[in-house]
């Protein structure tokens, strides 16, 4: 379990900021990862925070793993995150930059029996395209008997060049054909 804060800043032109509650990155195929909890439910608790400005490819950022993925956005994953709950609050603060952003994974692969308790904000200057949720922002997987009660908000400023955000209570994006919500 993790109980502390965990966050991160990137500067102009970083790579990919990954932030996770309890795991950044599962940067292979195959990874489950199970039971884990981040915050014991004070207000607090598990906090995940992110600040970036031009970021060259995306943020990711989630209350048990940012990125629970290997590969593109766009790829189905074998990789599984099940019977975890989060209660951090997630917050990210952006200009200019792509963010995948939720309550359990930013960047979600399969998805089963996962509880978010927790608040998933964004604010975001120069909006790019983007996907917040209170279970994944960007879904590759399946989703299966997940709930989320943390409210999902996204505030944003804009100079008129405003790309697609997408926001759900459940999930903001799922872009492979063929996943199984349940």
């Amino acid at each position: 379990a993790a109980y502390g804060e965990t966050s991160s800043s990137a500067l102009s032109n970083a790579n990919t900021p990954i932030v996770g509650g309890v795991v950044g990155e599962c940067d292979i195929d195959g990874i489950t990862l199970s039971n884990l909890t981040n915050g014991n439910g004070s207000t607090d608790s598990g906090k995940v925070l992110l600040c970036s400005y031009n970021v060259a490819y995306a943020a990711y950022g989630g209350g048990i793993v940012g990125k629970g993925y290997s590969g593109g956005d766009d790829n189905a994953t074998n990789n599984t995150v099940e019977n975890c709950t989060n209660s951090g609050k997630i917050a990210v603060t952006t200009k200019n930059t792509k963010v995948y952003l939720g309550g359990i994974c930013g960047g979600g692969p399969n998805i089963t029996t996962c509880t978010n308790n927790g608040e998933v904000s964004y604010w975001n200057a120069n909006v790019q395209e983007s996907a917040i949720g209170g279970i994944a922002g960007n879904l590759a997987g399946n989703l299966i008997g997940n709930k989320s009660f943390g409210d999902v908000s996204i505030k944003t400023q804009t100079n008129g060049n405003t790309k697609k955000t997408r926001v759900g209570g459940l999930v903001g994006r799922c872009n492979v054909a063929g996943l199984t919500f349940d």
